[in-house]
């Protein structure tokens, strides 16, 4: 199909070919590739060949026909389901699409954001004080004048 070699496609293709030279030709498709057989990064810009597609296409779990309609007219509306899923918690319709695009981490963010959870230290920003702090032991330990605690004379 002659796919662009520009991005993401050029990684689809790279990787392709050190599957093709790691376990010969086609005997292992990655599943990007399958995706652009399939259609899902469009239509490619020369026609497939139809046994490279056949290989590709079996056992497909979309199918073993590619599709000839623009890729995202397949897609289910989400919306509404992501408007469900924050009923309790979401606030605008900003919430909800943070939800809609990362369900895991903007879940987790908005349970943070309306104080329903503690936001953990480790996600917390630090203040200019702390990186100053953290900063003169790094220079101390540059320096060598940093003695760890086991290393200390007993009293």
């Amino acid at each position: 199909g002659s796919p662009p070699l520009v991005t993401p496609s050029s990684q689809l293709v790279g990787a392709q070919a050190v599957m093709n030279v790691l376990f010969g030709r086609y005997k292992m498709i990655t599943n990007q590739t399958k995706d652009y057989v399939y259609g899902l990064y469009g239509k490619p810009p020369a026609p497939i060949d139809p046994e490279i597609q056949k290989i590709a296409l079996k056992g497909y779990p979309r199918g073993e026909t590619p599709i000839t309609c623009r890729a995202a007219d397949l897609l289910e509306p989400e919306l509404e389901k992501a408007k469900e899923a924050t009923k309790d918690i979401a606030k605008s319709l900003e919430d909800v699409l943070i939800y809609a695009l990362f369900p895991n981490s903007g879940l987790q963010f908005l349970k943070w954001k309306y104080g329903i959870e503690p936001v953990p230290d480790s996600v917390k920003p630090v203040t200019l004080e702390e990186v100053q702090k953290e900063e003169e032991l790094v220079q101390l330990a540059r320096e060598g004048k940093l003695i760890r605690k086991e290393d200390c004379p007993k009293a």
